[in-house]
Formats: C-alpha cells, sequence, structure tokens
C-alpha cells in the first residue's frame, strides 16, 4: 500500500469522525423527538376520549338545564292559565247571575203590563158599562 493511499484513507475517516461527532448528537435528539411524539400520538385517543366526555357532560348538563326551565315555564304558564280560567269562571258566574236578575226583572215587568193591560181592560169595559148606562138613564128620563 502506498503512504499516500493510507494518507488519504485516514484523512477520509477522520473526516468521518467529524461528521459522525456532529450527526450522532443530532440523530440521538431527533431519535428523543420522535420518541416524545410517538408517546404523545399515543396520547392523542385518551385526551380526544376525555375531551369527547368532558364535551358530553357538559351538553347533558345544559340539556338538563334547559328541560328544567323549560319545565318550569310550563308550570308557571298553568299557574297563569288557571288563573285566568278560574277568573273567567268568576266573570261567567257574575254574567250570568246579572242575566238571571235582568231575566226576573223583566219576567216582572211583562207580569206587570200584562196586569195594567187586564186591569185597563176592566177599566175601559166599566168605563163602556157606566157610559151605557148614562146613556140609558139619559133616554129613559
Amino acid at each position: 500500500m502506498s503512504k499516500s493511499s493510507i494518507s488519504e484513507k485516514v484523512k477520509f475517516w477522520q473526516e468521518q469522525d467529524k461528521i459522525n461527532n456532529l450527526m450522532i448528537p443530532r440523530v440521538l435528539r431527533l431519535y428523543k423527538t420522535m420518541e416524545e411524539i410517538s408517546s404523545e400520538i399515543k396520547e392523542i385517543p385518551e385526551k380526544i376520549a376525555l375531551a369527547e366526555s368532558r364535551a358530553q357532560e357538559k351538553a347533558i348538563k345544559t340539556v338538563d338545564t334547559f328541560k328544567e326551565d323549560i319545565s318550569n315555564k310550563v308550570s308557571e304558564f298553568k299557574s297563569q292559565f288557571l288563573g285566568w280560567e278560574n277568573d273567567l269562571y268568576k266573570i261567567k258566574n257574575s254574567v250570568e247571575a246579572k242575566l238571571l236578575e235582568e231575566e226576573k226583572k223583566l219576567f216582572f215587568e211583562r207580569e206587570n203590563i200584562r196586569k195594567l193591560k187586564t186591569q185597563t181592560y176592566w177599566v175601559t169595559g166599566a168605563s163602556i158599562l157606566i157610559s151605557v148606562t148614562a146613556i140609558i138613564i139619559t133616554i129613559i128620563k
């Protein structure tokens, strides 16, 4: 072997050693970073499941709160409706009572008119009878 060939080889391996000294720490850092990323990727499904679980719990709480609010509103409306219904029944009863009073008054007024007509017929009849009697008496005299 020649001296130049050995010196070239030594030079080559010295350069390789420099390159290796620069590259090995980088490769080790990359390997470590890849391990970290790999472990984080393994945790992603668990984190997604946890986030979904929390979101579902929050959604259920929101729906339950919404249901409770609606139930309370329905109860309030039922209560108001029952109050209005009671008021309407009171008004209806009051109107019916007033109508009954008016019907009674109308009945009595009709009865009074009927009595007045009867009395008028009697008075008219008596007046006619008195007039006829007075005419007969005048004729006879």
